[in-house]
Parts: structure tokens; sequence; C-alpha cells
């Protein structure tokens, strides 16, 4: 009887060990796996735990019951959760079944190496895909707006070529592309690009006061690119008839201000107060003048 109630003893206790090591508590911060796509091909990859062991006063704590249940409850429910889908494998997705809209912005990751890893070849196939459903005749809608953005893409693409896709450097045609929204459809982007390459006579012969006037009507639309480049330009970067620094910084103030990526306004705020080290008070005065004048005139226009 002695030795049945031993082996009772025994196999109770191993019971309760297994049970105990089954609803373990996880490591208290220790961080999830995350998503990373460092290539068109998507990896995996699971971050190191940290190691953090829990203290002999939390466990030994009999007031701390609670917390191992609770933790182990936790714990069973992150291994029942699904892994969030990424925003590239959701993108991917729609765009195999054909959706325009996701496909242009999978090409924009391509093209930026937003996620994934820069890739031009297939960001002009994407954009490519996208600029052949375009008809000039179709009502403005969704669709027709990402056709008209495939188009501007893919004329910058072409503006410096893609020899991976056996796409040769073709500005005259990326100028012919870009003249086309620009007109048709008042895209800013287009007339920014447009307004550079006249002025660079790329894709074509020299036009520096019409390649102004492309640049000031992107900028009427609150294009930060057309309006930093106005500012360098009026400052002497181009063939300017003479440097105007009243407009120039006029122009990057207003740039400094529309701007939404970080590092570019960064950019235009160093190149902003140089300029303001070179220029007098009364030229500082007009030059905040002239822009509140021209936010009352221009403030409720925009473009794509």
């Amino acid at each position: 009887m002695w030795i049945f109630r031993q082996h009772l003893h025994i196999a109770i206790g191993a019971t309760l060990i297994w049970g105990a090591a089954a609803f373990a508590p996880s490591p208290a911060h220790s961080t999830e796996a995350t998503l990373s796509f460092a290539g068109p091909s998507s990896s995996i990859r699971t971050p190191q735990v940290q190691d953090v062991r829990t203290s002999e006063s939390e466990t030994s704590d009999p007031k701390s019951g609670g917390g191992l249940l609770s933790r182990s409850a936790a714990l069973f429910r992150s291994l029942l959760k699904k892994p969030a889908e990424s925003e590239f494998d959701a993108i991917s997705r729609r765009a195999e079944k054909g959706e325009l809209v996701a496909k242009w912005k999978l090409g924009r990751m391509y093209e930026r190496g937003e996620v994934v890893k820069k890739n031009n070849a297939r960001a002009y196939r994407l954009f490519r895909e996208v600029a052949l459903q375009h008809k000039a005749s179709d009502r403005y809608s969704t669709r027709k707006r990402i056709t008209i953005e495939a188009l501007v893409d893919i004329a910058n693409l072409l503006r410096i070529g893609v020899p991976e896709a056996g796409i040769r450097k073709n500005p005259a045609r990326a100028h012919q592309l870009l003249q086309y929204v620009a007109s048709m459809f008042g895209h800013a982007r287009a007339q920014f690009l447009l307004g550079q390459m006249n002025i660079a006579g790329e894709g074509t012969k020299p036009r520096i006061k019409q390649g102004m006037r492309w640049l000031n009507l992107a900028a009427r639309k609150q294009n930060a690119a057309a309006q930093a480049a106005l500012g360098q330009y009026y400052l002497g970067n181009a063939k300017t008839d003479a440097p105007d620094r009243v407009r120039g910084l006029m122009w990057l103030s207003l740039a400094r201000e529309n701007e939404k990526d970080k590092e570019t306004r960064e950019q235009i705020s160093k190149l902003y107060e140089a300029m303001l080290m070179e220029t007098s008070s009364s030229e500082r005065e007009r030059a905040g003048h002239l822009a509140t004048l021209w936010k009352q005139r221009h403030a409720r226009q925009t473009g794509e």
C-alpha cells in the first residue's frame, strides 16, 4: 500500500510539471515576427527574441498567481492569431486579379524601391499594362485618372531608359507623352516634368520661356517640385534674363510649405535659409508679401 501511494504521488507530480511546462509564460517583451520583402520574391524574416528573464520575486510571489493564467491565455490567443497580410502582399494579390489601381501602386513600389527592391523593368511593365487601358474619350473617373498617372510614369522612365527591360532612353517620346497629358488634362506633375525638359532642351530644343510657363502652371496647382524649381531658376540657376532674389525666395518659401516628403522639405529649407542670409530685410519683406498675395490668388487650385 505504501509503494502504491508513492507511485501515485510521482504520477500526480509528473502531471503537474507537464501542465506547467505547456503553459509556461513567454518572455514579457518578446517581439512578434514581421514580414519583410527585400526583393521581388517575398522572404520572411523573424527578428531575434529578446532574452528577458523573469525575476525571482515575480515567480515566488504568491499574489501574482493570476499573472501565470493571464499570460498563458495570451500565449494561446497569439498561437491562434493569423499573421496580418502585408500591404505588398495585398496589392500584389489584387494586381494579379487585374485591378488597375493595384497594378499602378505595385509599379510605384518597384520604381521607388518601397518595401520591395527597386526594379524599373517590373515597374515599366506594370505601368504599360495600365496605360494601355487609357482612352481619351473616357469620362473622368478613377480608371482614367490611374491611366493618366501611368502615362506620366512611363514618360519619366523613358527619359532615363530601362535597359534591363530592353527600353532605350527616348527623351523625344517622353516629351510627346508629357505634352499630351499636360495639355489635355492639366496634370501638374506632367507640367512640371515638361517644364524641366523644355528648359534643359531634353527631347526638344531649349525653350526657356515655354518651360517657365509650364512650371508656373504646375506651381499654381501647389506642385512643390515646380515651385522649388522656379525658386532655383529665379536665383540664377537657369538661363533667365537676370537673377531675381525676391521671386526666388518667394518660390522657395512656398515650396517649403507644400512639400510633403520630409527629406525633400529639409533640402528646400536649407536652400531657403541660406538665401535668407544673402538677402536684405527689405528683400525678405517683399518676398513674404508676394508669397501672401500668391497664396490668396492660387491657394484653391490643385492638380494630380
